[in-house]
């Protein structure tokens, strides 16, 4: 939750958010974060593997929604 939260932050705070690493960063250790949580949880890789995808998604779609909305014009 803290990568989540820092993210939304610094997408909020820069638009240079979006030049490269930062974003990549972001979204590869929440993922990462998120997948290995649920398979330390369940012991089910292909499960942990496909939640780590879609809430890397859905990251990637929280920050652009923050970005274009506060940078928006």
């Amino acid at each position: 939750m803290a990568v989540a939260l820092a993210s939304a932050a610094w997408a909020y705070s820069t638009f240079d958010f979006w030049e490269g690493v930062p974003i990549l960063t972001s979204i590869s250790v929440f993922a990462a974060a998120a997948g290995g949580a649920l398979y330390l949880a369940t012991r089910r890789l292909l499960l942990a593997l496909v939640l780590a995808v879609f809430l890397g998604a859905t990251h990637f779609v929280l920050l652009l929604a923050i970005t274009l909305a506060r940078w928006e014009g």
